[in-house]
């Protein structure tokens, strides 16, 4: 018979430090958000973050009410320790805690190199010390026991400036970032304005990036590009408000449900318009539960409806506070960025939205988007401030577009129009391709794709093309011919591929393409040749661009989406995406080989 022996106890690895965090969070966004809902649980009122792309470091400052030397060490580096379940630890400012299992401080250690945190309350000094991976990869290769790994003392040089007017709370120090500080300050502000609702909606409770205040103004671009929406169950949401101030604003709905949720579901006019800044991001139909976001984009739960023409353009805002009901039970992944399959409450709430919510929301989106294309244009509008710089022809076939009769078909009066307007004043151009000499490879594969998506060589005006039907005519200077071509010969929008690189900058023709092309109206993209920023006008912030590396891979994912929404906007074939990456892929490889010849 095995002897009993009471004093055999577990001992943790600190290797599960490596499962449990470094290698469990991806995400720079889950990063910080760990950072500020802790700051949120410990009642803080703001949160101060700072970012320094350049040096490589970012640090998170908060008010709220600190550690003592016993709290740093018996709770916050306690693996496991909730919140939740220490009868002592009362919810502050009647907030929800949005901890739960206590390993969201792991995220922490994900995406830097050495963490240093310091914290006070407002009775106590500052404790706390720094976390140094390259240590702690160190003893676990030794097979250090975790209570025998020590953190390394505070350089105090470090805080000087952030223990300024600091009296109670904690702040956090990031250390030389993996891979970098990549997104710009503004994608960063949006990320977080999309992630914290509570942020925008709690008067008691600031975010602060950079000095600024993150306010419901960080989600005005989004406000501006939406066409419908849809409130939940009648909430008062400030971004509603500014919905309704926007001028895109064509119709407004509301879906009532039974089972306890509540927000909003809004359109984009365009598929393009849920994209964040650059196309590392899109917006989604979000899950929030007690004010933090729990799971990206429910739409792909519904695969049916996800499917649908209608998917590629919503968005929203989903609260279901009862998957947070304050018992001990925990519905959340390990990973914090999703709920665990097959949770009753949580399937509950997708049947409500596959039954219920989508179908009336795609019922009303269809009939109001049919609705919309039958609205006469005015002549007055500011995109047709330039008609009397028209042709006489020009002028005359557009006002008999604009006075077609309600019910007449316009896609046929639309082709009227068109065939009134003499050869001699019509182009057949729809896309141009500027670019440098010598990023004409990059320009190349552009060109290729576009053929692929339908387009006609006589469509698209790409000075390197071995294609004549492509390439300006011989004896033509090129800036005379794309003047021609914009100025005088074209009152729509023109669609723009700019092959951006320090190439183009050095360039003086294409410096000039850029200039003499930047006087119209514009729809464009960027397309990046790694290491280069696109510098103004091509400002990445403001503009979707697509990013090249040297072996000409980049993100096919929104490759994809990025054809498929031009060949949308013009009407295009709709695009099958395994036969487009494939293409794609045989693109680079000839070019591959044309390259070793």
């Amino acid at each position: 018979m095995a002897d009993n022996n009471s004093e055999f106890n577990f001992n943790i690895s600190l290797s599960v430090l490596d499962h449990l965090g470094r290698n469990l969070y991806r995400s720079f966004i889950t990063v910080i958000g760990e950072a500020i809902s802790n700051s949120w649980d410990a009642g803080a009122e703001n949160v101060w973050i700072t970012i320094n792309r350049e040096e490589n470091y970012f640090v998170i400052r908060d008010d709220g009410i600190g550690m003592s030397k016993e709290d740093f060490q018996g709770k916050f580096l306690n693996i496991g320790y909730s919140k939740r379940k220490d009868s002592n630890i009362q919810q502050l400012k009647g907030r929800h805690f949005i901890g739960g299992k206590g390993i969201g401080k792991l995220a922490l250690l994900s995406c830097a190199k050495k963490i240093s945190i310091i914290t006070k309350t407002s009775e106590t000094d500052y404790v706390g010390g720094v976390i140094d991976n390259n240590k702690l990869d160190q003893d676990i290769s030794d097979g250090v026991n975790a209570q025998d790994s020590k953190l390394s003392e505070i350089d105090d040089v470090v805080f000087l400036d952030y223990k300024k007017g600091h009296t109670k709370g904690t702040i956090i120090y990031f250390e030389d970032i993996h891979e970098g500080i990549k997104n710009k300050l503004g994608y960063i502000k949006t990320l977080i304005a999309l992630s914290f609702k509570f942020s925008l909606i709690d008067e008691e409770f600031n975010i602060f990036v950079g000095g600024k205040e993150i306010t419901i103004e960080e989600l005005k671009p989004l406000a501006e590009k939406t066409q419908f929406f849809w409130n939940i169950n009648a909430i008062s949401d400030p971004y509603l408000d500014m919905l309704e101030q926007q001028n895109s604003l064509k119709n407004k709905g509301s879906v009532d449900s039974e089972i306890g949720v509540n927000g909003f579901i809004a359109s984009t006019e365009k598929p393009s318009g849920l994209t964040i800044r650059t196309m590392d991001e899109k917006v989604g139909v979000d899950l929030f539960v007690n004010g933090r976001l729990r799971e990206k984009n429910i739409l792909s739960h519904t695969p049916d409806f996800a499917t649908r023409h209608i998917a590629s353009y919503l968005y929203g805002q989903i609260h279901f506070d009862l998957l947070d009901d304050g018992t001990l039970t925990d519905r959340m992944t390990t990973s914090r960025e999703g709920i665990k399959e097959g949770d009753e409450e949580y399937a509950k709430l997708i049947k409500e939205f596959k039954d219920n919510i989508f179908e009336q929301i795609s019922k009303e989106w269809n009939e109001w988007r049919n609705e919309i294309k039958v609205i006469k244009p005015d002549i007055t509008d500011t995109s047709l401030s330039t008609f009397s710089a028209f042709t006489e022809s020009k002028q005359t076939a557009i006002n008999e577009f604009l006075n077609v009769d309600e019910g007449e078909d316009l896609k046929e009066k639309a082709k009227q129009m068109i065939a009134n307007i003499s050869p001699a004043e019509s182009s057949n151009k729809k896309i141009l391709i500027t670019h440098s000499s010598e990023d004409s490879e990059q320009a190349n594969i552009i060109y290729e794709l576009l053929l692929f998506c339908g387009f006609l060589p006589k469509e698209i005006l790409y000075t390197s093309s071995n294609n004549i039907d492509s390439k300006t005519p011989e004896g033509t200077n090129t800036l005379g011919y794309i003047r021609k071509f914009f100025v005088n010969d074209w009152f729509k929008k023109p669609y723009v591929f700019f092959i951006a690189s320090q190439n183009m900058e050095n360039s003086w023709y294409a410096c000039l393409e850029v200039g003499a092309f930047w006087v119209v109206e514009n729809t464009h993209k960027i397309a990046t040749i790694k290491p280069y920023e696109p510098k103004l006008p091509l400002n990445p912030d403001n503009h979707i661009y697509l990013t090249f590396n040297d072996k000409n891979q980049c993100d096919k994912e929104y490759l994809f989406e990025m054809f498929k929404e031009i060949s949308e906007d013009f009407n295009k074939d709709c695009l099958d995406k395994k036969s487009f990456l494939n293409e794609f892929s045989q693109i680079i490889s000839a070019s591959d080989t044309e390259k070793c010849k």
